[in-house]
């Protein structure tokens, strides 16, 4: 608490949580684009709308009914879309769902990163440990595989020697460095969101397993994290020898949904949507 003179007396003061403005990229995460995609601008609005109060806040907001009501009433939005608006924020990640559903809170690891990164300057700023994403540690995917990476690392790193058996080679640990592999695969600039997106997908997949996905990406010409996290995810559900589908050097990439689209007879198509294929039966 820091005090202040008021009536000859020391009066304590609490110190600031909240932030008076936040960043926000240029370039945004998929995530809020199939906000935007479902909700139109009112959804992306309602998000920087809970954005600004988590932030003024600080870094999360408990958010129940009765959160629920006066947000809806001070941004003259209808509850309905509100809800359905932080539901699909919850399922895209933009707030923590494990947070939510323990805590009835709005939070989440990039908020949270942005958060300690704005106050660095304050002293004694620090995140409950019952909220903190940011420095808790997640178990890696696949034990064995993590296992195995880091025992043939180890390996490496003990024992390259020339061929006078003299020198020892010193592998540099720094070119596990995740974004140097993200740009040098062509895949442009890093965003803040997109620094979040690839540190949670080594988090959760492990640094070898990214590196290769990208690559891979890469290979088949779709240089997007949405392609390289449907990787990750069929790599955890499908097994390791699982092969994406690879798209031809012209063949553009959608980068809405990477699966292979319907053949259509478009002269049907044209008939029904004109009417003429109801003329053609009463023929």
């Amino acid at each position: 608490m820091e005090k202040t003179q008021k009536g000859g007396k020391n009066v304590a003061r609490p110190k600031k949580t909240g932030l008076d403005y936040f960043p926000l990229d240029v370039y945004l995460d998929d995530k809020f684009k199939f906000v935007e995609i479902k909700f139109k601008l009112e959804g992306f609005a309602i998000v920087i709308k809970l954005l600004q109060k988590i932030y003024a806040n600080g870094y999360y907001i408990e958010w129940g009914e009765d959160e629920e009501l006066l947000f809806t009433d001070d941004i003259r939005a209808e509850l309905n879309t509100v809800r359905e608006v932080v539901k699909e924020c919850l399922k895209r990640d933009i707030f923590s769902k494990t947070m939510y559903d323990k805590y009835k809170v709005l939070t989440s690891r990039g908020i949270q990163k942005r958060y300690m990164e704005a106050t660095k300057k304050r002293t004694s700023v620090t995140i409950d440990k019952q909220l903190d994403l940011v420095s808790e540690e997640k178990t890696p995917v696949n034990s064995t595989e993590s296992t195995q990476s880091k025992v043939k690392e180890s390996k490496v790193n003990e024992s390259k020697v020339n061929n006078n058996n003299d020198d020892v080679v010193v592998v540099d640990n720094s070119s596990k460095n995740i974004f140097k592999v993200y740009e040098s695969c062509g895949f442009g600039t890093i965003s803040s969101f997109i620094k979040d997106e690839l540190e949670d997908m080594v988090n959760n997949f492990t640094f070898e397993w990214t590196k290769e996905a990208l690559e891979i990406a890469t290979t088949n010409g779709a240089r997007n994290l949405k392609y390289v996290r449907s990787i990750l995810n069929n790599w955890k559900s499908k097994g390791k020898d699982y092969k994406p589908k690879q798209y031809k050097k012209d063949e553009k990439v959608d980068s809405f949904n990477n699966y292979d689209q319907r053949e259509y007879d478009f002269d049907e198509l044209e008939k029904k949507l004109l009417g003429w294929d109801k003329e053609d039966t009463q023929k």
